[in-house]
């Protein structure tokens, strides 16, 4: 399907699942509120009672749960159909035009296990989604939108000084984890030549990793932005160049703003997490239909983010 035949279906479905929310809306309303109304009335009327009212309200309660559970049920139904109608159909549409051989799957992304073990961010309800995966410019990579929900921690203060602190001080985890929330983007590829340690670059932002071991770097304004972790000091200075750590200063400016940039190399592979990176692929029921603009946003997009590979030179050999 191409993008004009994937906009002409979208559009088709929102304005299919709107009739049925407001044709189910309308229905619910007159059947559960307007009818035992007016059956009220005409028996008040003909049996001279007001004991009518209360009758027709007993009788009718089963039928207005009834016909409430099957109005919300298509209402509900329709309102979740679209947005995932909008995804298999038109964002995929959109991402073929970026490349007919890249894959797509909006219920995948990088696993809780990968994210957990870069240890960059917090992974305590982890929900990855809008999975794309590759191969651009001989790089394998993968491209998904990953978001840390946070757990929301509260005080509760007991009777006894011990149960306070002990409290307080699950407080005061819960809480540091939750400052480290990720909502972004998150790239992984394939390194082109293997490395045997672990290098972290992580935001100076107050949602990432600060324990550990760090590293200066010769570049004063990187060391303002970052702190790098690593078990081989070496190996972290052949991977971060000059060029490199003033390249990633750059992609936080273009793509993450204040939330930051931060940056993993482990396991042959390099990770670069975007956060505050927006989520690109959501929509609703009563936005504007899918549009050509739409899609060449979603374009754009997405080839600004493989463009990385490119602006970090990842498809070079970087200890030659």
């Amino acid at each position: 399907m191409n993008i004009n035949e994937a906009i002409e279906a979208t559009a088709k479905k929102q304005k299919e699942c709107r009739g049925i929310i407001i044709k189910n809306v309308v229905f619910g309303f007159l059947f559960i509120c307007v009818v035992p109304f007016v059956i009220a009335c005409i028996l008040e009327t003909i049996f001279e009672s007001d004991s009518a009212i209360l009758i027709v309200l007993i009788v009718y309660i089963p039928v207005d749960f009834v016909i409430w559970t099957i109005c919300c049920e298509k209402v509900m139904t329709a309102w979740y159909e679209y947005p995932t109608f909008y995804k298999n159909v038109f964002v995929r549409a959109a991402i073929h035009d970026v490349d007919l051989n890249f894959s797509y799957d909006p219920l995948a992304g990088i696993s809780r296990k990968e994210f957990r073990k870069i240890g960059i961010y917090s992974p305590d309800e982890f929900r990855a989604e809008d999975l794309i995966s590759g191969t651009y410019n001989g790089i394998k990579f993968s491209l998904s939108e990953a978001i840390d929900i946070p757990n929301g921690a509260k005080l509760n203060l007991g009777d006894s000084a011990a149960l306070n602190l002990l409290s307080a001080i699950v407080f005061a985890w819960e809480t540091m984890k939750d400052m480290q929330a990720f909502s972004g983007s998150v790239l992984v590829c394939e390194f082109y030549k293997k490395f045997n340690g672990q290098t972290i670059v992580a935001s100076r932002t107050l949602n990432t990793k600060f324990i550990g071991e760090k590293e200066q770097m010769d570049d004063t304004l990187f060391n303002d932005e970052f702190r790098v972790f690593t078990d081989d000091k070496v190996e972290a200075r052949y991977l971060l160049t000059h060029v490199f750590m003033a390249r990633l200063r750059e992609l936080k400016i273009k793509f993450a703003g204040e939330m930051g940039v931060s940056a993993a190399f482990m396991d042959d592979k390099f990770y670069l997490f975007l956060n505050g990176a927006k989520n690109k692929f959501e929509t609703t029921l009563f936005s504007p239909p899918p549009s050509l603009e739409d899609a060449a946003q979603i374009k754009k997009e997405i080839s600004e983010l493989l463009s990385i590979i490119d602006e970090l030179n990842l498809n070079l050999d970087i200890f030659k």
